[in-house]
Formats: C-alpha cells, structure tokens, sequence
C-alpha cells in the first residue's frame, strides 16, 4: 500500500513539474501545419527531417495532430527548418508569452 502511494506521489510530482524550454525558442502561432511545412504566423516554414513537436503534456505528435491557431514555441536548426516545437501550457505561456497573432487588415 504504501508502495502504491510513494508511485502515485512521486508520478504527480513529475506531472506538475515543468519542462526545460529553450532560451533560444521562438514564439508563433501556427496556421496550418501539413506535408512538413508550417505556416507560422506569416512565415511558411518547413519540418526538419525527424522534426519533434511535443504536446502540453510533453509527448510527441504528429503534425497533422496540432489544432490550427495553436500557439507554439519552436527552435529552428541551421538549415531554417523546425527542428522541434513546443505547445506550451498556460504556466509556460505565463512565463514567456507568445505575441498575438498576426490578422491582415483587408
């Protein structure tokens, strides 16, 4: 029984605990994310080969897995392309903002 309790505790514990965001990552919101390219606010961007994007829940997706209009943060790798990408949970939205999204005025 109390086994079962320290595993609960100590898997809640690592749960709640936040993930290591790199200093480098830029904000964006993403439009429309198929066929590895990205349109991230006004930038069409493409997915590294073996690209990663992690849901709030730190596990890997698939792109076509993210909801358009999600907000994002993303590191790119020396070629331009996404080499990984976030969607940050409201604690790490809190900490580090992404801008609003860019709306064309017609």
């Amino acid at each position: 029984m109390v086994a079962l309790s320290l595993t609960a505790l100590l898997s809640a514990t690592t749960h709640a605990q936040l993930r290591s965001l790199p200093a480098e990552a830029k904000a964006g919101h993403v439009r429309q994310l198929k066929n590895m390219t990205a349109v991230v606010d006004r930038a069409v961007l493409r997915l590294a080969p073996g690209a990663q994007i992690r849901d709030t829940a730190n596990r890997i997706v698939m792109p076509g897995a993210v909801p358009d209009g999600s907000q994002i943060l993303y590191v790119l790798d020396r070629d331009g392309l996404i080499r990984r990408a976030w969607i940050p949970t409201s604690a790490e939205l809190a900490q580090r903002p992404v801008p609003p999204p860019f709306v064309p005025v017609h």
